[in-house]
């Protein structure tokens, strides 16, 4: 699943900027006339200054993907997360974070894991971002338990942790987490964004 979400996180991102994409193509090629402009030395080494500006573009370019060129765009959808950590400061970075991406969505922080059972029960959530490593519940038991029950298909889980390796990444597929980020969140507000809007889409259908 993991791969299916990369291959399909472009594709997805660009659709959703489909109508910006005209003012960013044109800012580009502003800014890549402008870089140009600046970046000429002198008239007697024209030839290998431009060879030069034209290396230092692409070498630039190829540092971002599609998804985080594209000027960040909210997502206004009523939705509606539980994240769950035990570290109250980790509770709060995300919660700031998805705050500023889904400004309408209602997010309910939760520190206790042996009470996320009961409340998943109680209300109804779009996704669930669940820290790995914590007490008296880890988010593996976690997720095992929530993909035991079929009711919860449409339940999208989401780990943030500190354990990201290959094997470990293994692990949270085949029990059914949908995706993972990796602690700490050093990511683009784009990535985070399409990466959630995929699984939210892919567990809208199931």
């Amino acid at each position: 699943m993991l791969k299916t979400f990369d291959k399909l996180s472009i594709n997805t991102n660009l659709s959703r900027n489909k109508s910006i994409q005209s003012n960013k193509s044109t800012n580009s090629i502003n800014s890549l006339k402008s870089f140009k402009s600046s970046s000429s030395i002198s008239s007697t080494s024209s030839n290998v200054s431009n060879k030069s500006v034209d290396y230092k573009i692409q070498s630039a370019s190829s540092y971002l993907s599609p998804i985080e060129q594209s000027p960040f765009v909210p997502n206004y959808g009523k939705f509606k997360f539980l994240i769950v950590d035990d570290n109250l400061i980790n509770l709060k970075i995300l919660y700031k974070i998805l705050s500023k991406i889904f400004p309408n969505a209602k997010i309910v922080k939760l520190s206790n894991s042996s009470t996320i059972l009961k409340l998943i029960h109680q209300e109804r959530f779009d996704l669930i971002f669940l820290d790995i490593e914590m007490p008296p519940i880890n988010g593996i038991d976690i997720s095992k338990k929530i993909r035991s029950m079929k009711h919860f298909n449409k339940l999208g889980l989401i780990a943030v942790t500190t354990r990201s390796n290959e094997k470990d990444l293994k692990i949270y597929k085949k029990i059914g987490i949908d995706y993972t980020f990796k602690k700490p969140l050093n990511y683009g507000l784009n990535i985070i964004l399409n990466h959630v809007e995929l699984v939210l889409n892919y567990r809208k259908n199931k």
